[in-house]
């Protein structure tokens, strides 16, 4: 009896000391002027098309103050709504954190190491991501030669330093789980194996491997091996500005060397870089050089309204429903593949510079 009896406590105690070791979170929140009974929201965020946030907790506001109770397996990235506002993404984890401010935007968050990472990191790379903005809101409708090739420039530069920062950030926190939302949010459509991010992967321990984020980031990484240097391309056909089918090898058939170009009229990179293929493709189209335009816009409208003002009179194709770059494992534009006769990959992605290069050594010698 005495045994049983002292089994009992120990378990007690043992229980007692799990349920301290994993209290849940207790986030508490003072942002000033809240409406007495507005209502606040915490949801996982999940950094992937298609997956349904979680909801962690819901309350009202009461006094000027909300308080919002649950649990988390593991610093959880996630977005803080009140009145169904704009969010504030935060990272929560099971102990008393405290969000205060003059207003949600400006609010600083106390209590959890993870949120205090991720905002030492958005302070590193704030001015970078503030001129990448700037940018994009000044780009003229119709830049001048000048114009283009600055911007492409310093486009790439932009790029070059956020991924840099946030590959840096992921090498030395590789047991942060800030790390691959880190690698996510800001370098996500630059996520390839070549690029060095598979080594940073590596580095994460497995906990934060486990994590949403981490399995997003060997996703992404795994999508970006699809379609390599060196693989033949995946076959594809859609419709064309006059709405006839059209296949990419129908296309290979006209030349020696194709770039298949993916982007959209609202970007204004995307439309920058054409500009510049533009000069290489009158220079380079009677020796063997095409292009084939793969439009992601959703309206075909602008879609054909920029191949008119752009003057681009290649090939181009739409793809409003996303099935062919899914295929090539394109997240974002621009995104170029060239390719030879058959469709092997010579390049991804290259600049122009090294595209104009590879035309000049391919078809000049070949006359």
């Amino acid at each position: 009896m005495k045994k049983r009896i002292l089994s009992i406590i120990a378990l007690l105690i043992g229980g007692g000391v799990c349920a301290q070791t994993n209290p849940g979170f207790v986030l508490t929140g003072k942002i000033k002027n809240l409406k007495e009974g507005t209502s606040v929201t915490l949801l996982s965020y999940k950094l992937s098309k298609g997956e349904k946030n979680d909801t962690l907790g819901s309350t009202i506001v009461h006094d000027g103050k909300f308080q919002l109770k649950g649990s988390v397996s593991g610093p959880t990235y996630s977005n803080l709504l009140i009145n169904g506002n704009l969010p504030y993404q935060l990272f929560i984890e099971n102990t008393k954190m405290e969000i205060v401010g003059d207003s949600l935007k400006s609010a600083n968050v106390a209590g959890s190491t993870s949120e205090t990472e991720y905002v030492a990191f958005k302070k590193t790379i704030a001015p970078i991501n503030e001129e990448m903005l700037a940018m994009s809101k000044s780009w003229p409708k119709k830049p001048t030669k000048d114009e283009r090739e600055q911007l492409l420039k310093r486009t790439e530069e932009i790029v070059a330093k956020q991924k840099e920062l946030a590959r840096l950030f992921a090498t030395q926190h590789p047991n942060s789980f800030v790390s691959p939302v880190v690698l996510i949010t800001t370098a996500q459509y630059y996520l390839d194996p070549v690029d060095a991010y598979l080594l940073v992967y590596n580095k994460l321990s497995d906990a934060v491997k486990s994590s949403d984020p981490g399995k997003l980031v060997k996703f992404r990484l795994d999508d970006a091996t699809k379609v390599r240097v060196g693989d033949i391309v995946p076959a594809i056909s859609s419709k064309t500005p006059d709405g006839k089918d059209l296949s990419l090898a129908e296309v290979l058939k006209e030349g020696k060397l194709t770039l298949i170009d993916f982007w959209a009229s609202w970007c204004g990179p995307c439309r920058a870089y054409g500009a510049e293929v533009k000069k290489l493709y009158t220079q380079y189209n009677a020796k063997g050089f095409n292009v084939l335009g793969v439009s992601v816009d959703q309206s075909l409208e602008q879609w054909k309204k920029a191949i008119a003002e752009d003057k681009t009179d290649w090939h181009h194709v739409t793809d409003a429903n996303s099935k062919i770059k899914n295929v090539y494992g394109v997240h974002a534009v621009p995104a170029t593949f060239l390719v030879d006769a058959k469709g092997k990959v010579i390049a991804k992605s290259p600049k122009i510079e090294e595209l104009a290069q590879i035309l000049a050594k391919e078809l000049n010698e070949k006359l």
